[in-house]
């Protein structure tokens, strides 16, 4: 049966996706939020790929600099190819007095770099608007099989519907502007 819930539910759920997915892309400054996604790959050590927070901790040492200290000495290099792996142009070096620990720094953006990270964004967009649509167009093709339920009364739901996207993809494009003032902001 038809639910307006379920429908918020889901795009809600494609918007934190969206704001998930924002934290990782570069913008002039770093943030522990950049850090939130790196996997590293630990098979061998621990039978799966981790999180880089469970493996080190990481501290920020000013705008565009981090500390990152791995708590297993045996895997830093595993960590710092996990890190350099990312295209937001991290440049990672070894401590000269503490082999477990990394030193990454974020070079300032260039304006080729700007570009680059605001067509990232602008593709991340379009894959969430996407995503709202494709929800959209599953309730309305569930609404076009109802049975026993008038046109009037399935226009009005698609309009409910439509209404929802609407107001979703709104966020999304709110959320992403926000984002495009942080990277072109020198």
């Amino acid at each position: 049966m038809f639910n307006i819930e379920d429908i918020r539910s889901k795009m809600s759920e494609i918007v934190k996706s969206f704001v998930d997915d924002l934290r990782s892309i570069r913008v002039n400054r770093l943030s522990i939020d950049m850090f939130e996604r790196i996997q590293v790959d630990t098979t061998i050590e621990y039978g799966a790929k981790m999180n880089l927070q469970s493996l080190a901790r990481i501290v920020l040492l000013g705008s565009n600099k981090a500390e990152i200290e791995v708590w297993d000495s045996n895997i830093v290099n595993k960590v710092k190819v996990a890190i350099e792996s990312l295209s937001i142009g991290f440049i990672v070096s070894q401590s000269s007095d503490r082999k477990n620990v990394l030193i990454v720094s974020l070079p300032p953006m260039t304006q080729e770099v700007r570009e680059k990270v605001l067509k990232q964004l602008s593709k991340m967009l379009e894959e969430k608007k996407i995503s709202l649509r494709n929800v959209r167009q599953q309730y309305n093709n569930m609404l076009d099989k109802m049975e026993k339920v008038s046109e009037d009364e399935i226009r009005r739901l698609k309009d409910l519907v439509l209404k929802e996207l609407k107001r979703h993809e709104e966020q999304l494009d709110e959320l992403a502007e926000k984002k495009r003032e942080q990277i072109i902001q020198i």
